[in-house]
């Protein structure tokens, strides 16, 4: 069955018999033929009914209906035609964790200085920061020291684990840095000096950075 656009013009607005009929024609011809054949059936129209005083506003409601048609069918085509983004994941990429990339970073990182020209890397106990930064990337479990001291022992070049020491490592579980890296808060009941909090900070946000490929 044929579907008719209900009129945009109510009766009640003091319509000519001569513009509802030119009303339910377009109605009619947009829905089952488009605003082509609607202009074309109006136009055929005006050839019988041009004489007529109500003509004119009948004819001008016609065409303001099927452009604005034409309008929302044009819409409808570019919304359509834009191609759909897929939003921005929230979590950001995983580095890469191969064995080579870790020692390339591990390298870079006990090359760096700390204050006074001092190495930032310089203690057993900051291997804690290189387990609690790949223990984060999903490297490692949190409580995982035996797979970790299987791995630096496989893995790591004597020359770049010569401060290291699998029972310092255990040792985190007694500190804050414990915690997910982004969770650390220097606190002076654990602390009593805020220096080897900031330097055990800077060589896990410093490591951090080179997985991630931030020189």
């Amino acid at each position: 069955m044929a579907q008719v656009l209900p009129t945009p013009e109510s009766p009640d607005l003091g319509l000519t018999v001569l513009e509802k009929m030119v009303a339910e024609v377009v109605g009619y011809y947009l829905v089952n033929g488009g605003p082509v054949v609607a202009r074309t059936e109006i136009m055929k129209l005006a050839s019988v009914f041009s004489y007529s005083d109500e003509w004119p506003r009948a004819f001008r409601a016609a065409m303001a209906r099927i452009g604005t048609f034409e309008k929302d069918e044009r819409k409808r085509a570019e919304e359509q035609a834009v191609p759909q983004v897929p939003p921005l994941s929230k979590e950001k990429s995983q580095p890469d964790l191969s064995d080579s990339h870790i020692c390339h970073c591990l390298e870079r990182l006990m090359a760096e200085e700390w204050r006074s020209g001092k190495l930032l890397f310089s203690q057993q106990s900051h291997w804690q920061a290189v387990f609690r930064i790949l223990s984060d990337f999903g490297k490692f479990a949190d409580d995982d020291f035996d797979g970790f001291d299987s791995w630096v022992l496989r893995v790591v070049p004597p020359q770049l684990r010569r401060l290291y020491s699998k029972q310092s490592v255990k040792n985190i579980s007694q500190t804050l840095f414990n915690k997910q890296f982004d969770k650390w808060v220097y606190d002076p009941e654990l602390m009593k000096k805020r220096m080897p909090y900031d330097r055990m900070e800077q060589i896990a946000r410093r490591f951090k950075e080179l997985l991630e490929g931030q020189d």
